[in-house]
């Protein structure tokens, strides 16, 4: 058998409710003594990020958002002298700015793409890719070289003899002697061949070609790093694949280390420069950089790590219980996310706390308090390079501390147009003030016509306080509610009192 509350009773509990629920810093769903739940990822989304390095936003599970580790790839710098890339548009473009598309011949691919969204798909027997040069670019007339490097990713489906990657034609006429220029990177017998025709030339102008030939056979299929770079200093031109050296050769005048180095120079011509002429596979990240480049990106991810972290989580109240952090991550073999927290009553104090790492045993037996919690991920590719971890969610289970008690032993004296209330402290060491309710009807705090404001009127750490503005005659209903440093109206009430001012 149910005994219904008085209406009273059932009027006060409603405004109690109505203020809970309109705390601004306490989650709804926190409360006091239930176990609430908060977090990052998941239903919680990714808007409470206070920092990330080296990470990117990738498709998770149920249609949301996850985290996982960027890959690599090139921005276009000073020293840039070709990077070809694919827009948001879908085009081919340079982002170094130095090069136009003149005629394209090949597709671009999302699903094969070797590093990054998109890549370069050629056809044999196809014309490629025809790039037209301007002022600046290396290709350009006149222009004279210096340290350079050429990079690529390659996966050829079938290397067929003379189909090219890169191919350049000029003419060079100095004092009235002319010489054919050109530069060819292109298959013959299975491997990969770096051609510079007259490219590199001495004072007298002799012919001089140039010709660095890979010591291994490229494998249809497999994916690899190609680069040649050319040290000015000794006239090394060196041949690598995934950053091993394959093949060196000099551009010197006797073609040994030590003699008199040939200077690079493009001489007049089209100015085009040809990608993929008849080769069969894809290309991608492609880049010419006029600097000896010793750290090419070649593995897809980082084997350092990337990180999130987040901004102070809040939790509501002061010595709010921190029960679990479970993490959902992904961890191909040889990845791994490392979740680290700190804790703290104050923000202030937040900062200056020590992180402490979350092992997987502790995820549900968690016994740290506080108000605020902070949480970094870091994340770390496999030893290869080509897994990443990836972060879905993470949630905290935590109980709300309960809000101070009520303010016992509350008297009301009335007076002309007044009331003054008097009350013992509330127990506890947290709180910092009183809110004051009053209406005119029990469990209706609603009033508005005290000279102090309207219901509820917030008073410092006070035992007493007097209204005025009040009307003689009328009678008033007074209840207080302890407030801490929460600043939240989500105390109890103390024991309601009535009284009428009169003259």
């Amino acid at each position: 058998m149910y005994t219904l509350m008085p209406g009273k009773e059932i009027r006060r509990l409603a405004t109690y409710l109505i203020l809970l629920m309109s705390a601004a810093t306490l989650p709804v769903s926190a409360i006091p003594g239930l176990e609430s739940h908060t977090g990052l990822g998941g239903e919680f989304g990714w808007s409470r990020l206070r920092q990330t390095d080296n990470l990117t936003v990738t498709d998770g599970r149920r249609g949301q958002q996850s985290f996982t580790l960027a890959e690599q790839s090139y921005e276009a710098g000073l020293e840039t002298d070709l990077l070809p890339v694919v827009d948001s548009g879908g085009n081919v473009v340079d982002r170094a700015g130095r090069y136009r598309i003149r005629s394209m011949d090949a597709d671009i691919t999302t699903d094969q793409a070797l590093r990054g969204d998109a890549a370069l798909r050629f056809r044999a027997g196809g014309n490629g890719i025809t790039l037209a040069s301007g002022p600046g670019a290396l290709f350009h007339t006149g222009r004279v070289w210096d340290a350079f490097s050429i990079e690529f990713l390659m996966q050829p489906v079938r290397p067929n003899d003379g189909s090219e990657i890169l191919a350049w034609n000029g003419t060079l006429v100095i004092d009235g002697e002319v010489l054919t220029q050109s530069v060819r990177v292109f298959f013959e017998r299975r491997r990969l061949i770096w051609e510079f025709e007259n490219l590199f030339i001495l004072p007298d102008l002799e012919p001089f070609t140039v010709r660095v030939e890979g010591a291994h056979a490229v494998t249809p299929g497999r994916v690899a790093h190609h680069q040649l770079r050319f040290d000015p200093q000794t006239g090394a031109l060196t041949y690598l694949v995934d950053g091993s050296p394959d093949a060196i050769t000099y551009a010197t005048e006797d073609r040994s280390p030590g003699s008199t180095v040939r200077i690079p120079a493009a001489g007049s011509g089209s100015g085009n420069v040809y990608l993929g002429r008849g080769f069969s596979g894809i290309l991608d990240s492609l880049r010419i950089e006029e600097r000896y480049v010793t750290d090419p990106a070649l593995t897809r991810y980082d084997t350092g790590s990337g990180f999130l972290i987040t901004e102070p989580l809040d939790l509501g109240r002061e010595g709010s219980q921190l029960v679990g952090i479970a993490v959902e991550r992904r961890l191909p073999h040889g990845t791994d996310i490392v979740v680290s927290y700190r804790v703290s009553d104050a923000l202030a104090s937040l900062n200056g706390s020590s992180w402490r790492t979350l092992e997987r045993s502790e995820q549900a037996s968690l016994r740290d308090e506080g108000r605020f919690v902070q949480l970094r991920a870091e994340f770390f590719a496999d030893g290869r390079g080509d897994e990443s971890p990836v972060l879905d969610a993470i949630r905290i289970r935590y109980l709300p501390s309960r809000p101070p008690a009520p303010p016992p032993a509350l008297r009301a004296e009335a007076g002309d147009g007044s009331v003054t209330l008097r009350w013992d402290h509330a127990p506890g060491d947290s709180v910092v003030g009183y809110d004051i309710f009053y209406g005119n009807r029990p469990g209706q705090y609603f009033g508005d016509d005290a000279d102090q404001g309207h219901s509820p009127i917030s008073v410092d750490y006070l035992t007493e306080f007097e209204l005025t503005g009040l009307s003689n005659g009328r009678m008033y209903f007074f209840t207080i509610v302890a407030r801490d440093r929460t600043d939240s109206r989500d105390g109890m009430f103390s024991r309601e009192v009535e009284v009428r001012p009169n003259p």
